[in-house]
């Protein structure tokens, strides 16, 4: 949450003195637009609890899926248009063109789509992925890798990937040596976000309208669960298709799973549909 009003003074004080006039000036920018965006996210989901009922997605309800589950990522992010507080849903074709093709980096697909986007394109074909698959796992030179070279030939400089690949040493050391830690479970200091609800920052997803996976942003943390093979991450829905909304929705009101559909009942075991279908249903289904 925001800092409370009263505090402002003392906690600006700080900044300024710590950090210089400039990191204040940034943190003034981020404490407003937070400020907007938490009312704007609140009455969304009171629209969404009238709206969808039972089946109304809460804000920050975390799924525990297969990492393997999560086949593509959506170019461009779906994040860059939206409030990222809480969770949406969105209709339209944002989930209907797949492209099967090899990518360095997210810029190069969209120059190659020339404007035909978003597009959902493989995580295993993306460069970033292949390039820490190398790294890690096969041991190539970081800066032999073709997402480096792509992105020094973009103008990214030479010491701000070697940031990146420590950072990246230092979350897969992380993993291996404690485990896959959700965000509450780490300290505070530790945290992708200081300030509001730790599941904010956990691996973000959308839902197509057939309840497919897609990646929508920490391609970090899932590249490395992938190559670890773990057997389940936390995740949570920045997105949901409408029409898979719509599913959610009927399996809420149905009693057996006999109601349903064949292709309903087939999604019975579906990680999102878990807090909407009655023991019943459940039993009925399997």
């Amino acid at each position: 949450m925001p800092t409370p009003p009263a505090r402002l003074p003392r906690r600006a004080f700080t900044i300024f003195r710590s950090k210089g006039a400039l990191s204040l000036v940034h943190s003034g920018l981020r404490y407003a637009n937070s400020a907007l965006e938490i009312p704007a996210t609140k009455l969304r989901h009171v629209r969404y609890d009238l709206r969808w009922n039972d089946s109304s997605p809460e804000p920050y309800r975390l799924l525990w899926i297969d990492p393997d589950e999560i086949e593509y990522l959506i170019v461009p992010s779906i994040k860059d248009d939206l409030i990222n507080r809480g969770t949406h849903v969105i209709d339209g074709d944002w989930d209907g063109t797949i492209v099967d093709t090899s990518f360095a980096t997210y810029k190069e697909l969209v120059d190659r789509m020339d404007g035909d986007l978003p597009v959902l394109a493989p995580f295993s074909r993306y460069g970033f992925y292949r390039a820490i698959r190398s790294y890690l796992l096969e041991g190539e030179d970081w800066t032999e890798t073709e997402y480096y070279q792509s992105q020094r030939t973009s103008g990214v400089s030479a010491s701000k990937l070697e940031r990146y690949r420590r950072s990246v040493d230092d979350l897969y050391d992380s993993i291996v040596t404690n485990g896959y830690k959700t965000q509450a479970e780490l300290p505070e200091s530790a945290r992708v976000m200081k300030e509001g609800p730790p599941e904010y920052d956990e691996i973000r997803v959308n839902i197509a309208r057939d309840g497919t996976f897609v990646l929508d942003d920490c391609r970090n943390r899932l590249s490395i669960a992938k190559l670890l093979e773990l057997d389940e991450v936390p995740v949570r829905v920045l997105v949901r298709h409408k029409r898979w909304q719509e599913i959610r929705e009927t399996v809420a009101t149905v009693d057996h799973a006999d109601e349903l559909s064949d292709e309903m009942t087939r999604l019975l075991d579906h990680p999102d549909l878990q807090d909407v279908i009655s023991e019943s249903a459940t039993a009925t289904g399997k």
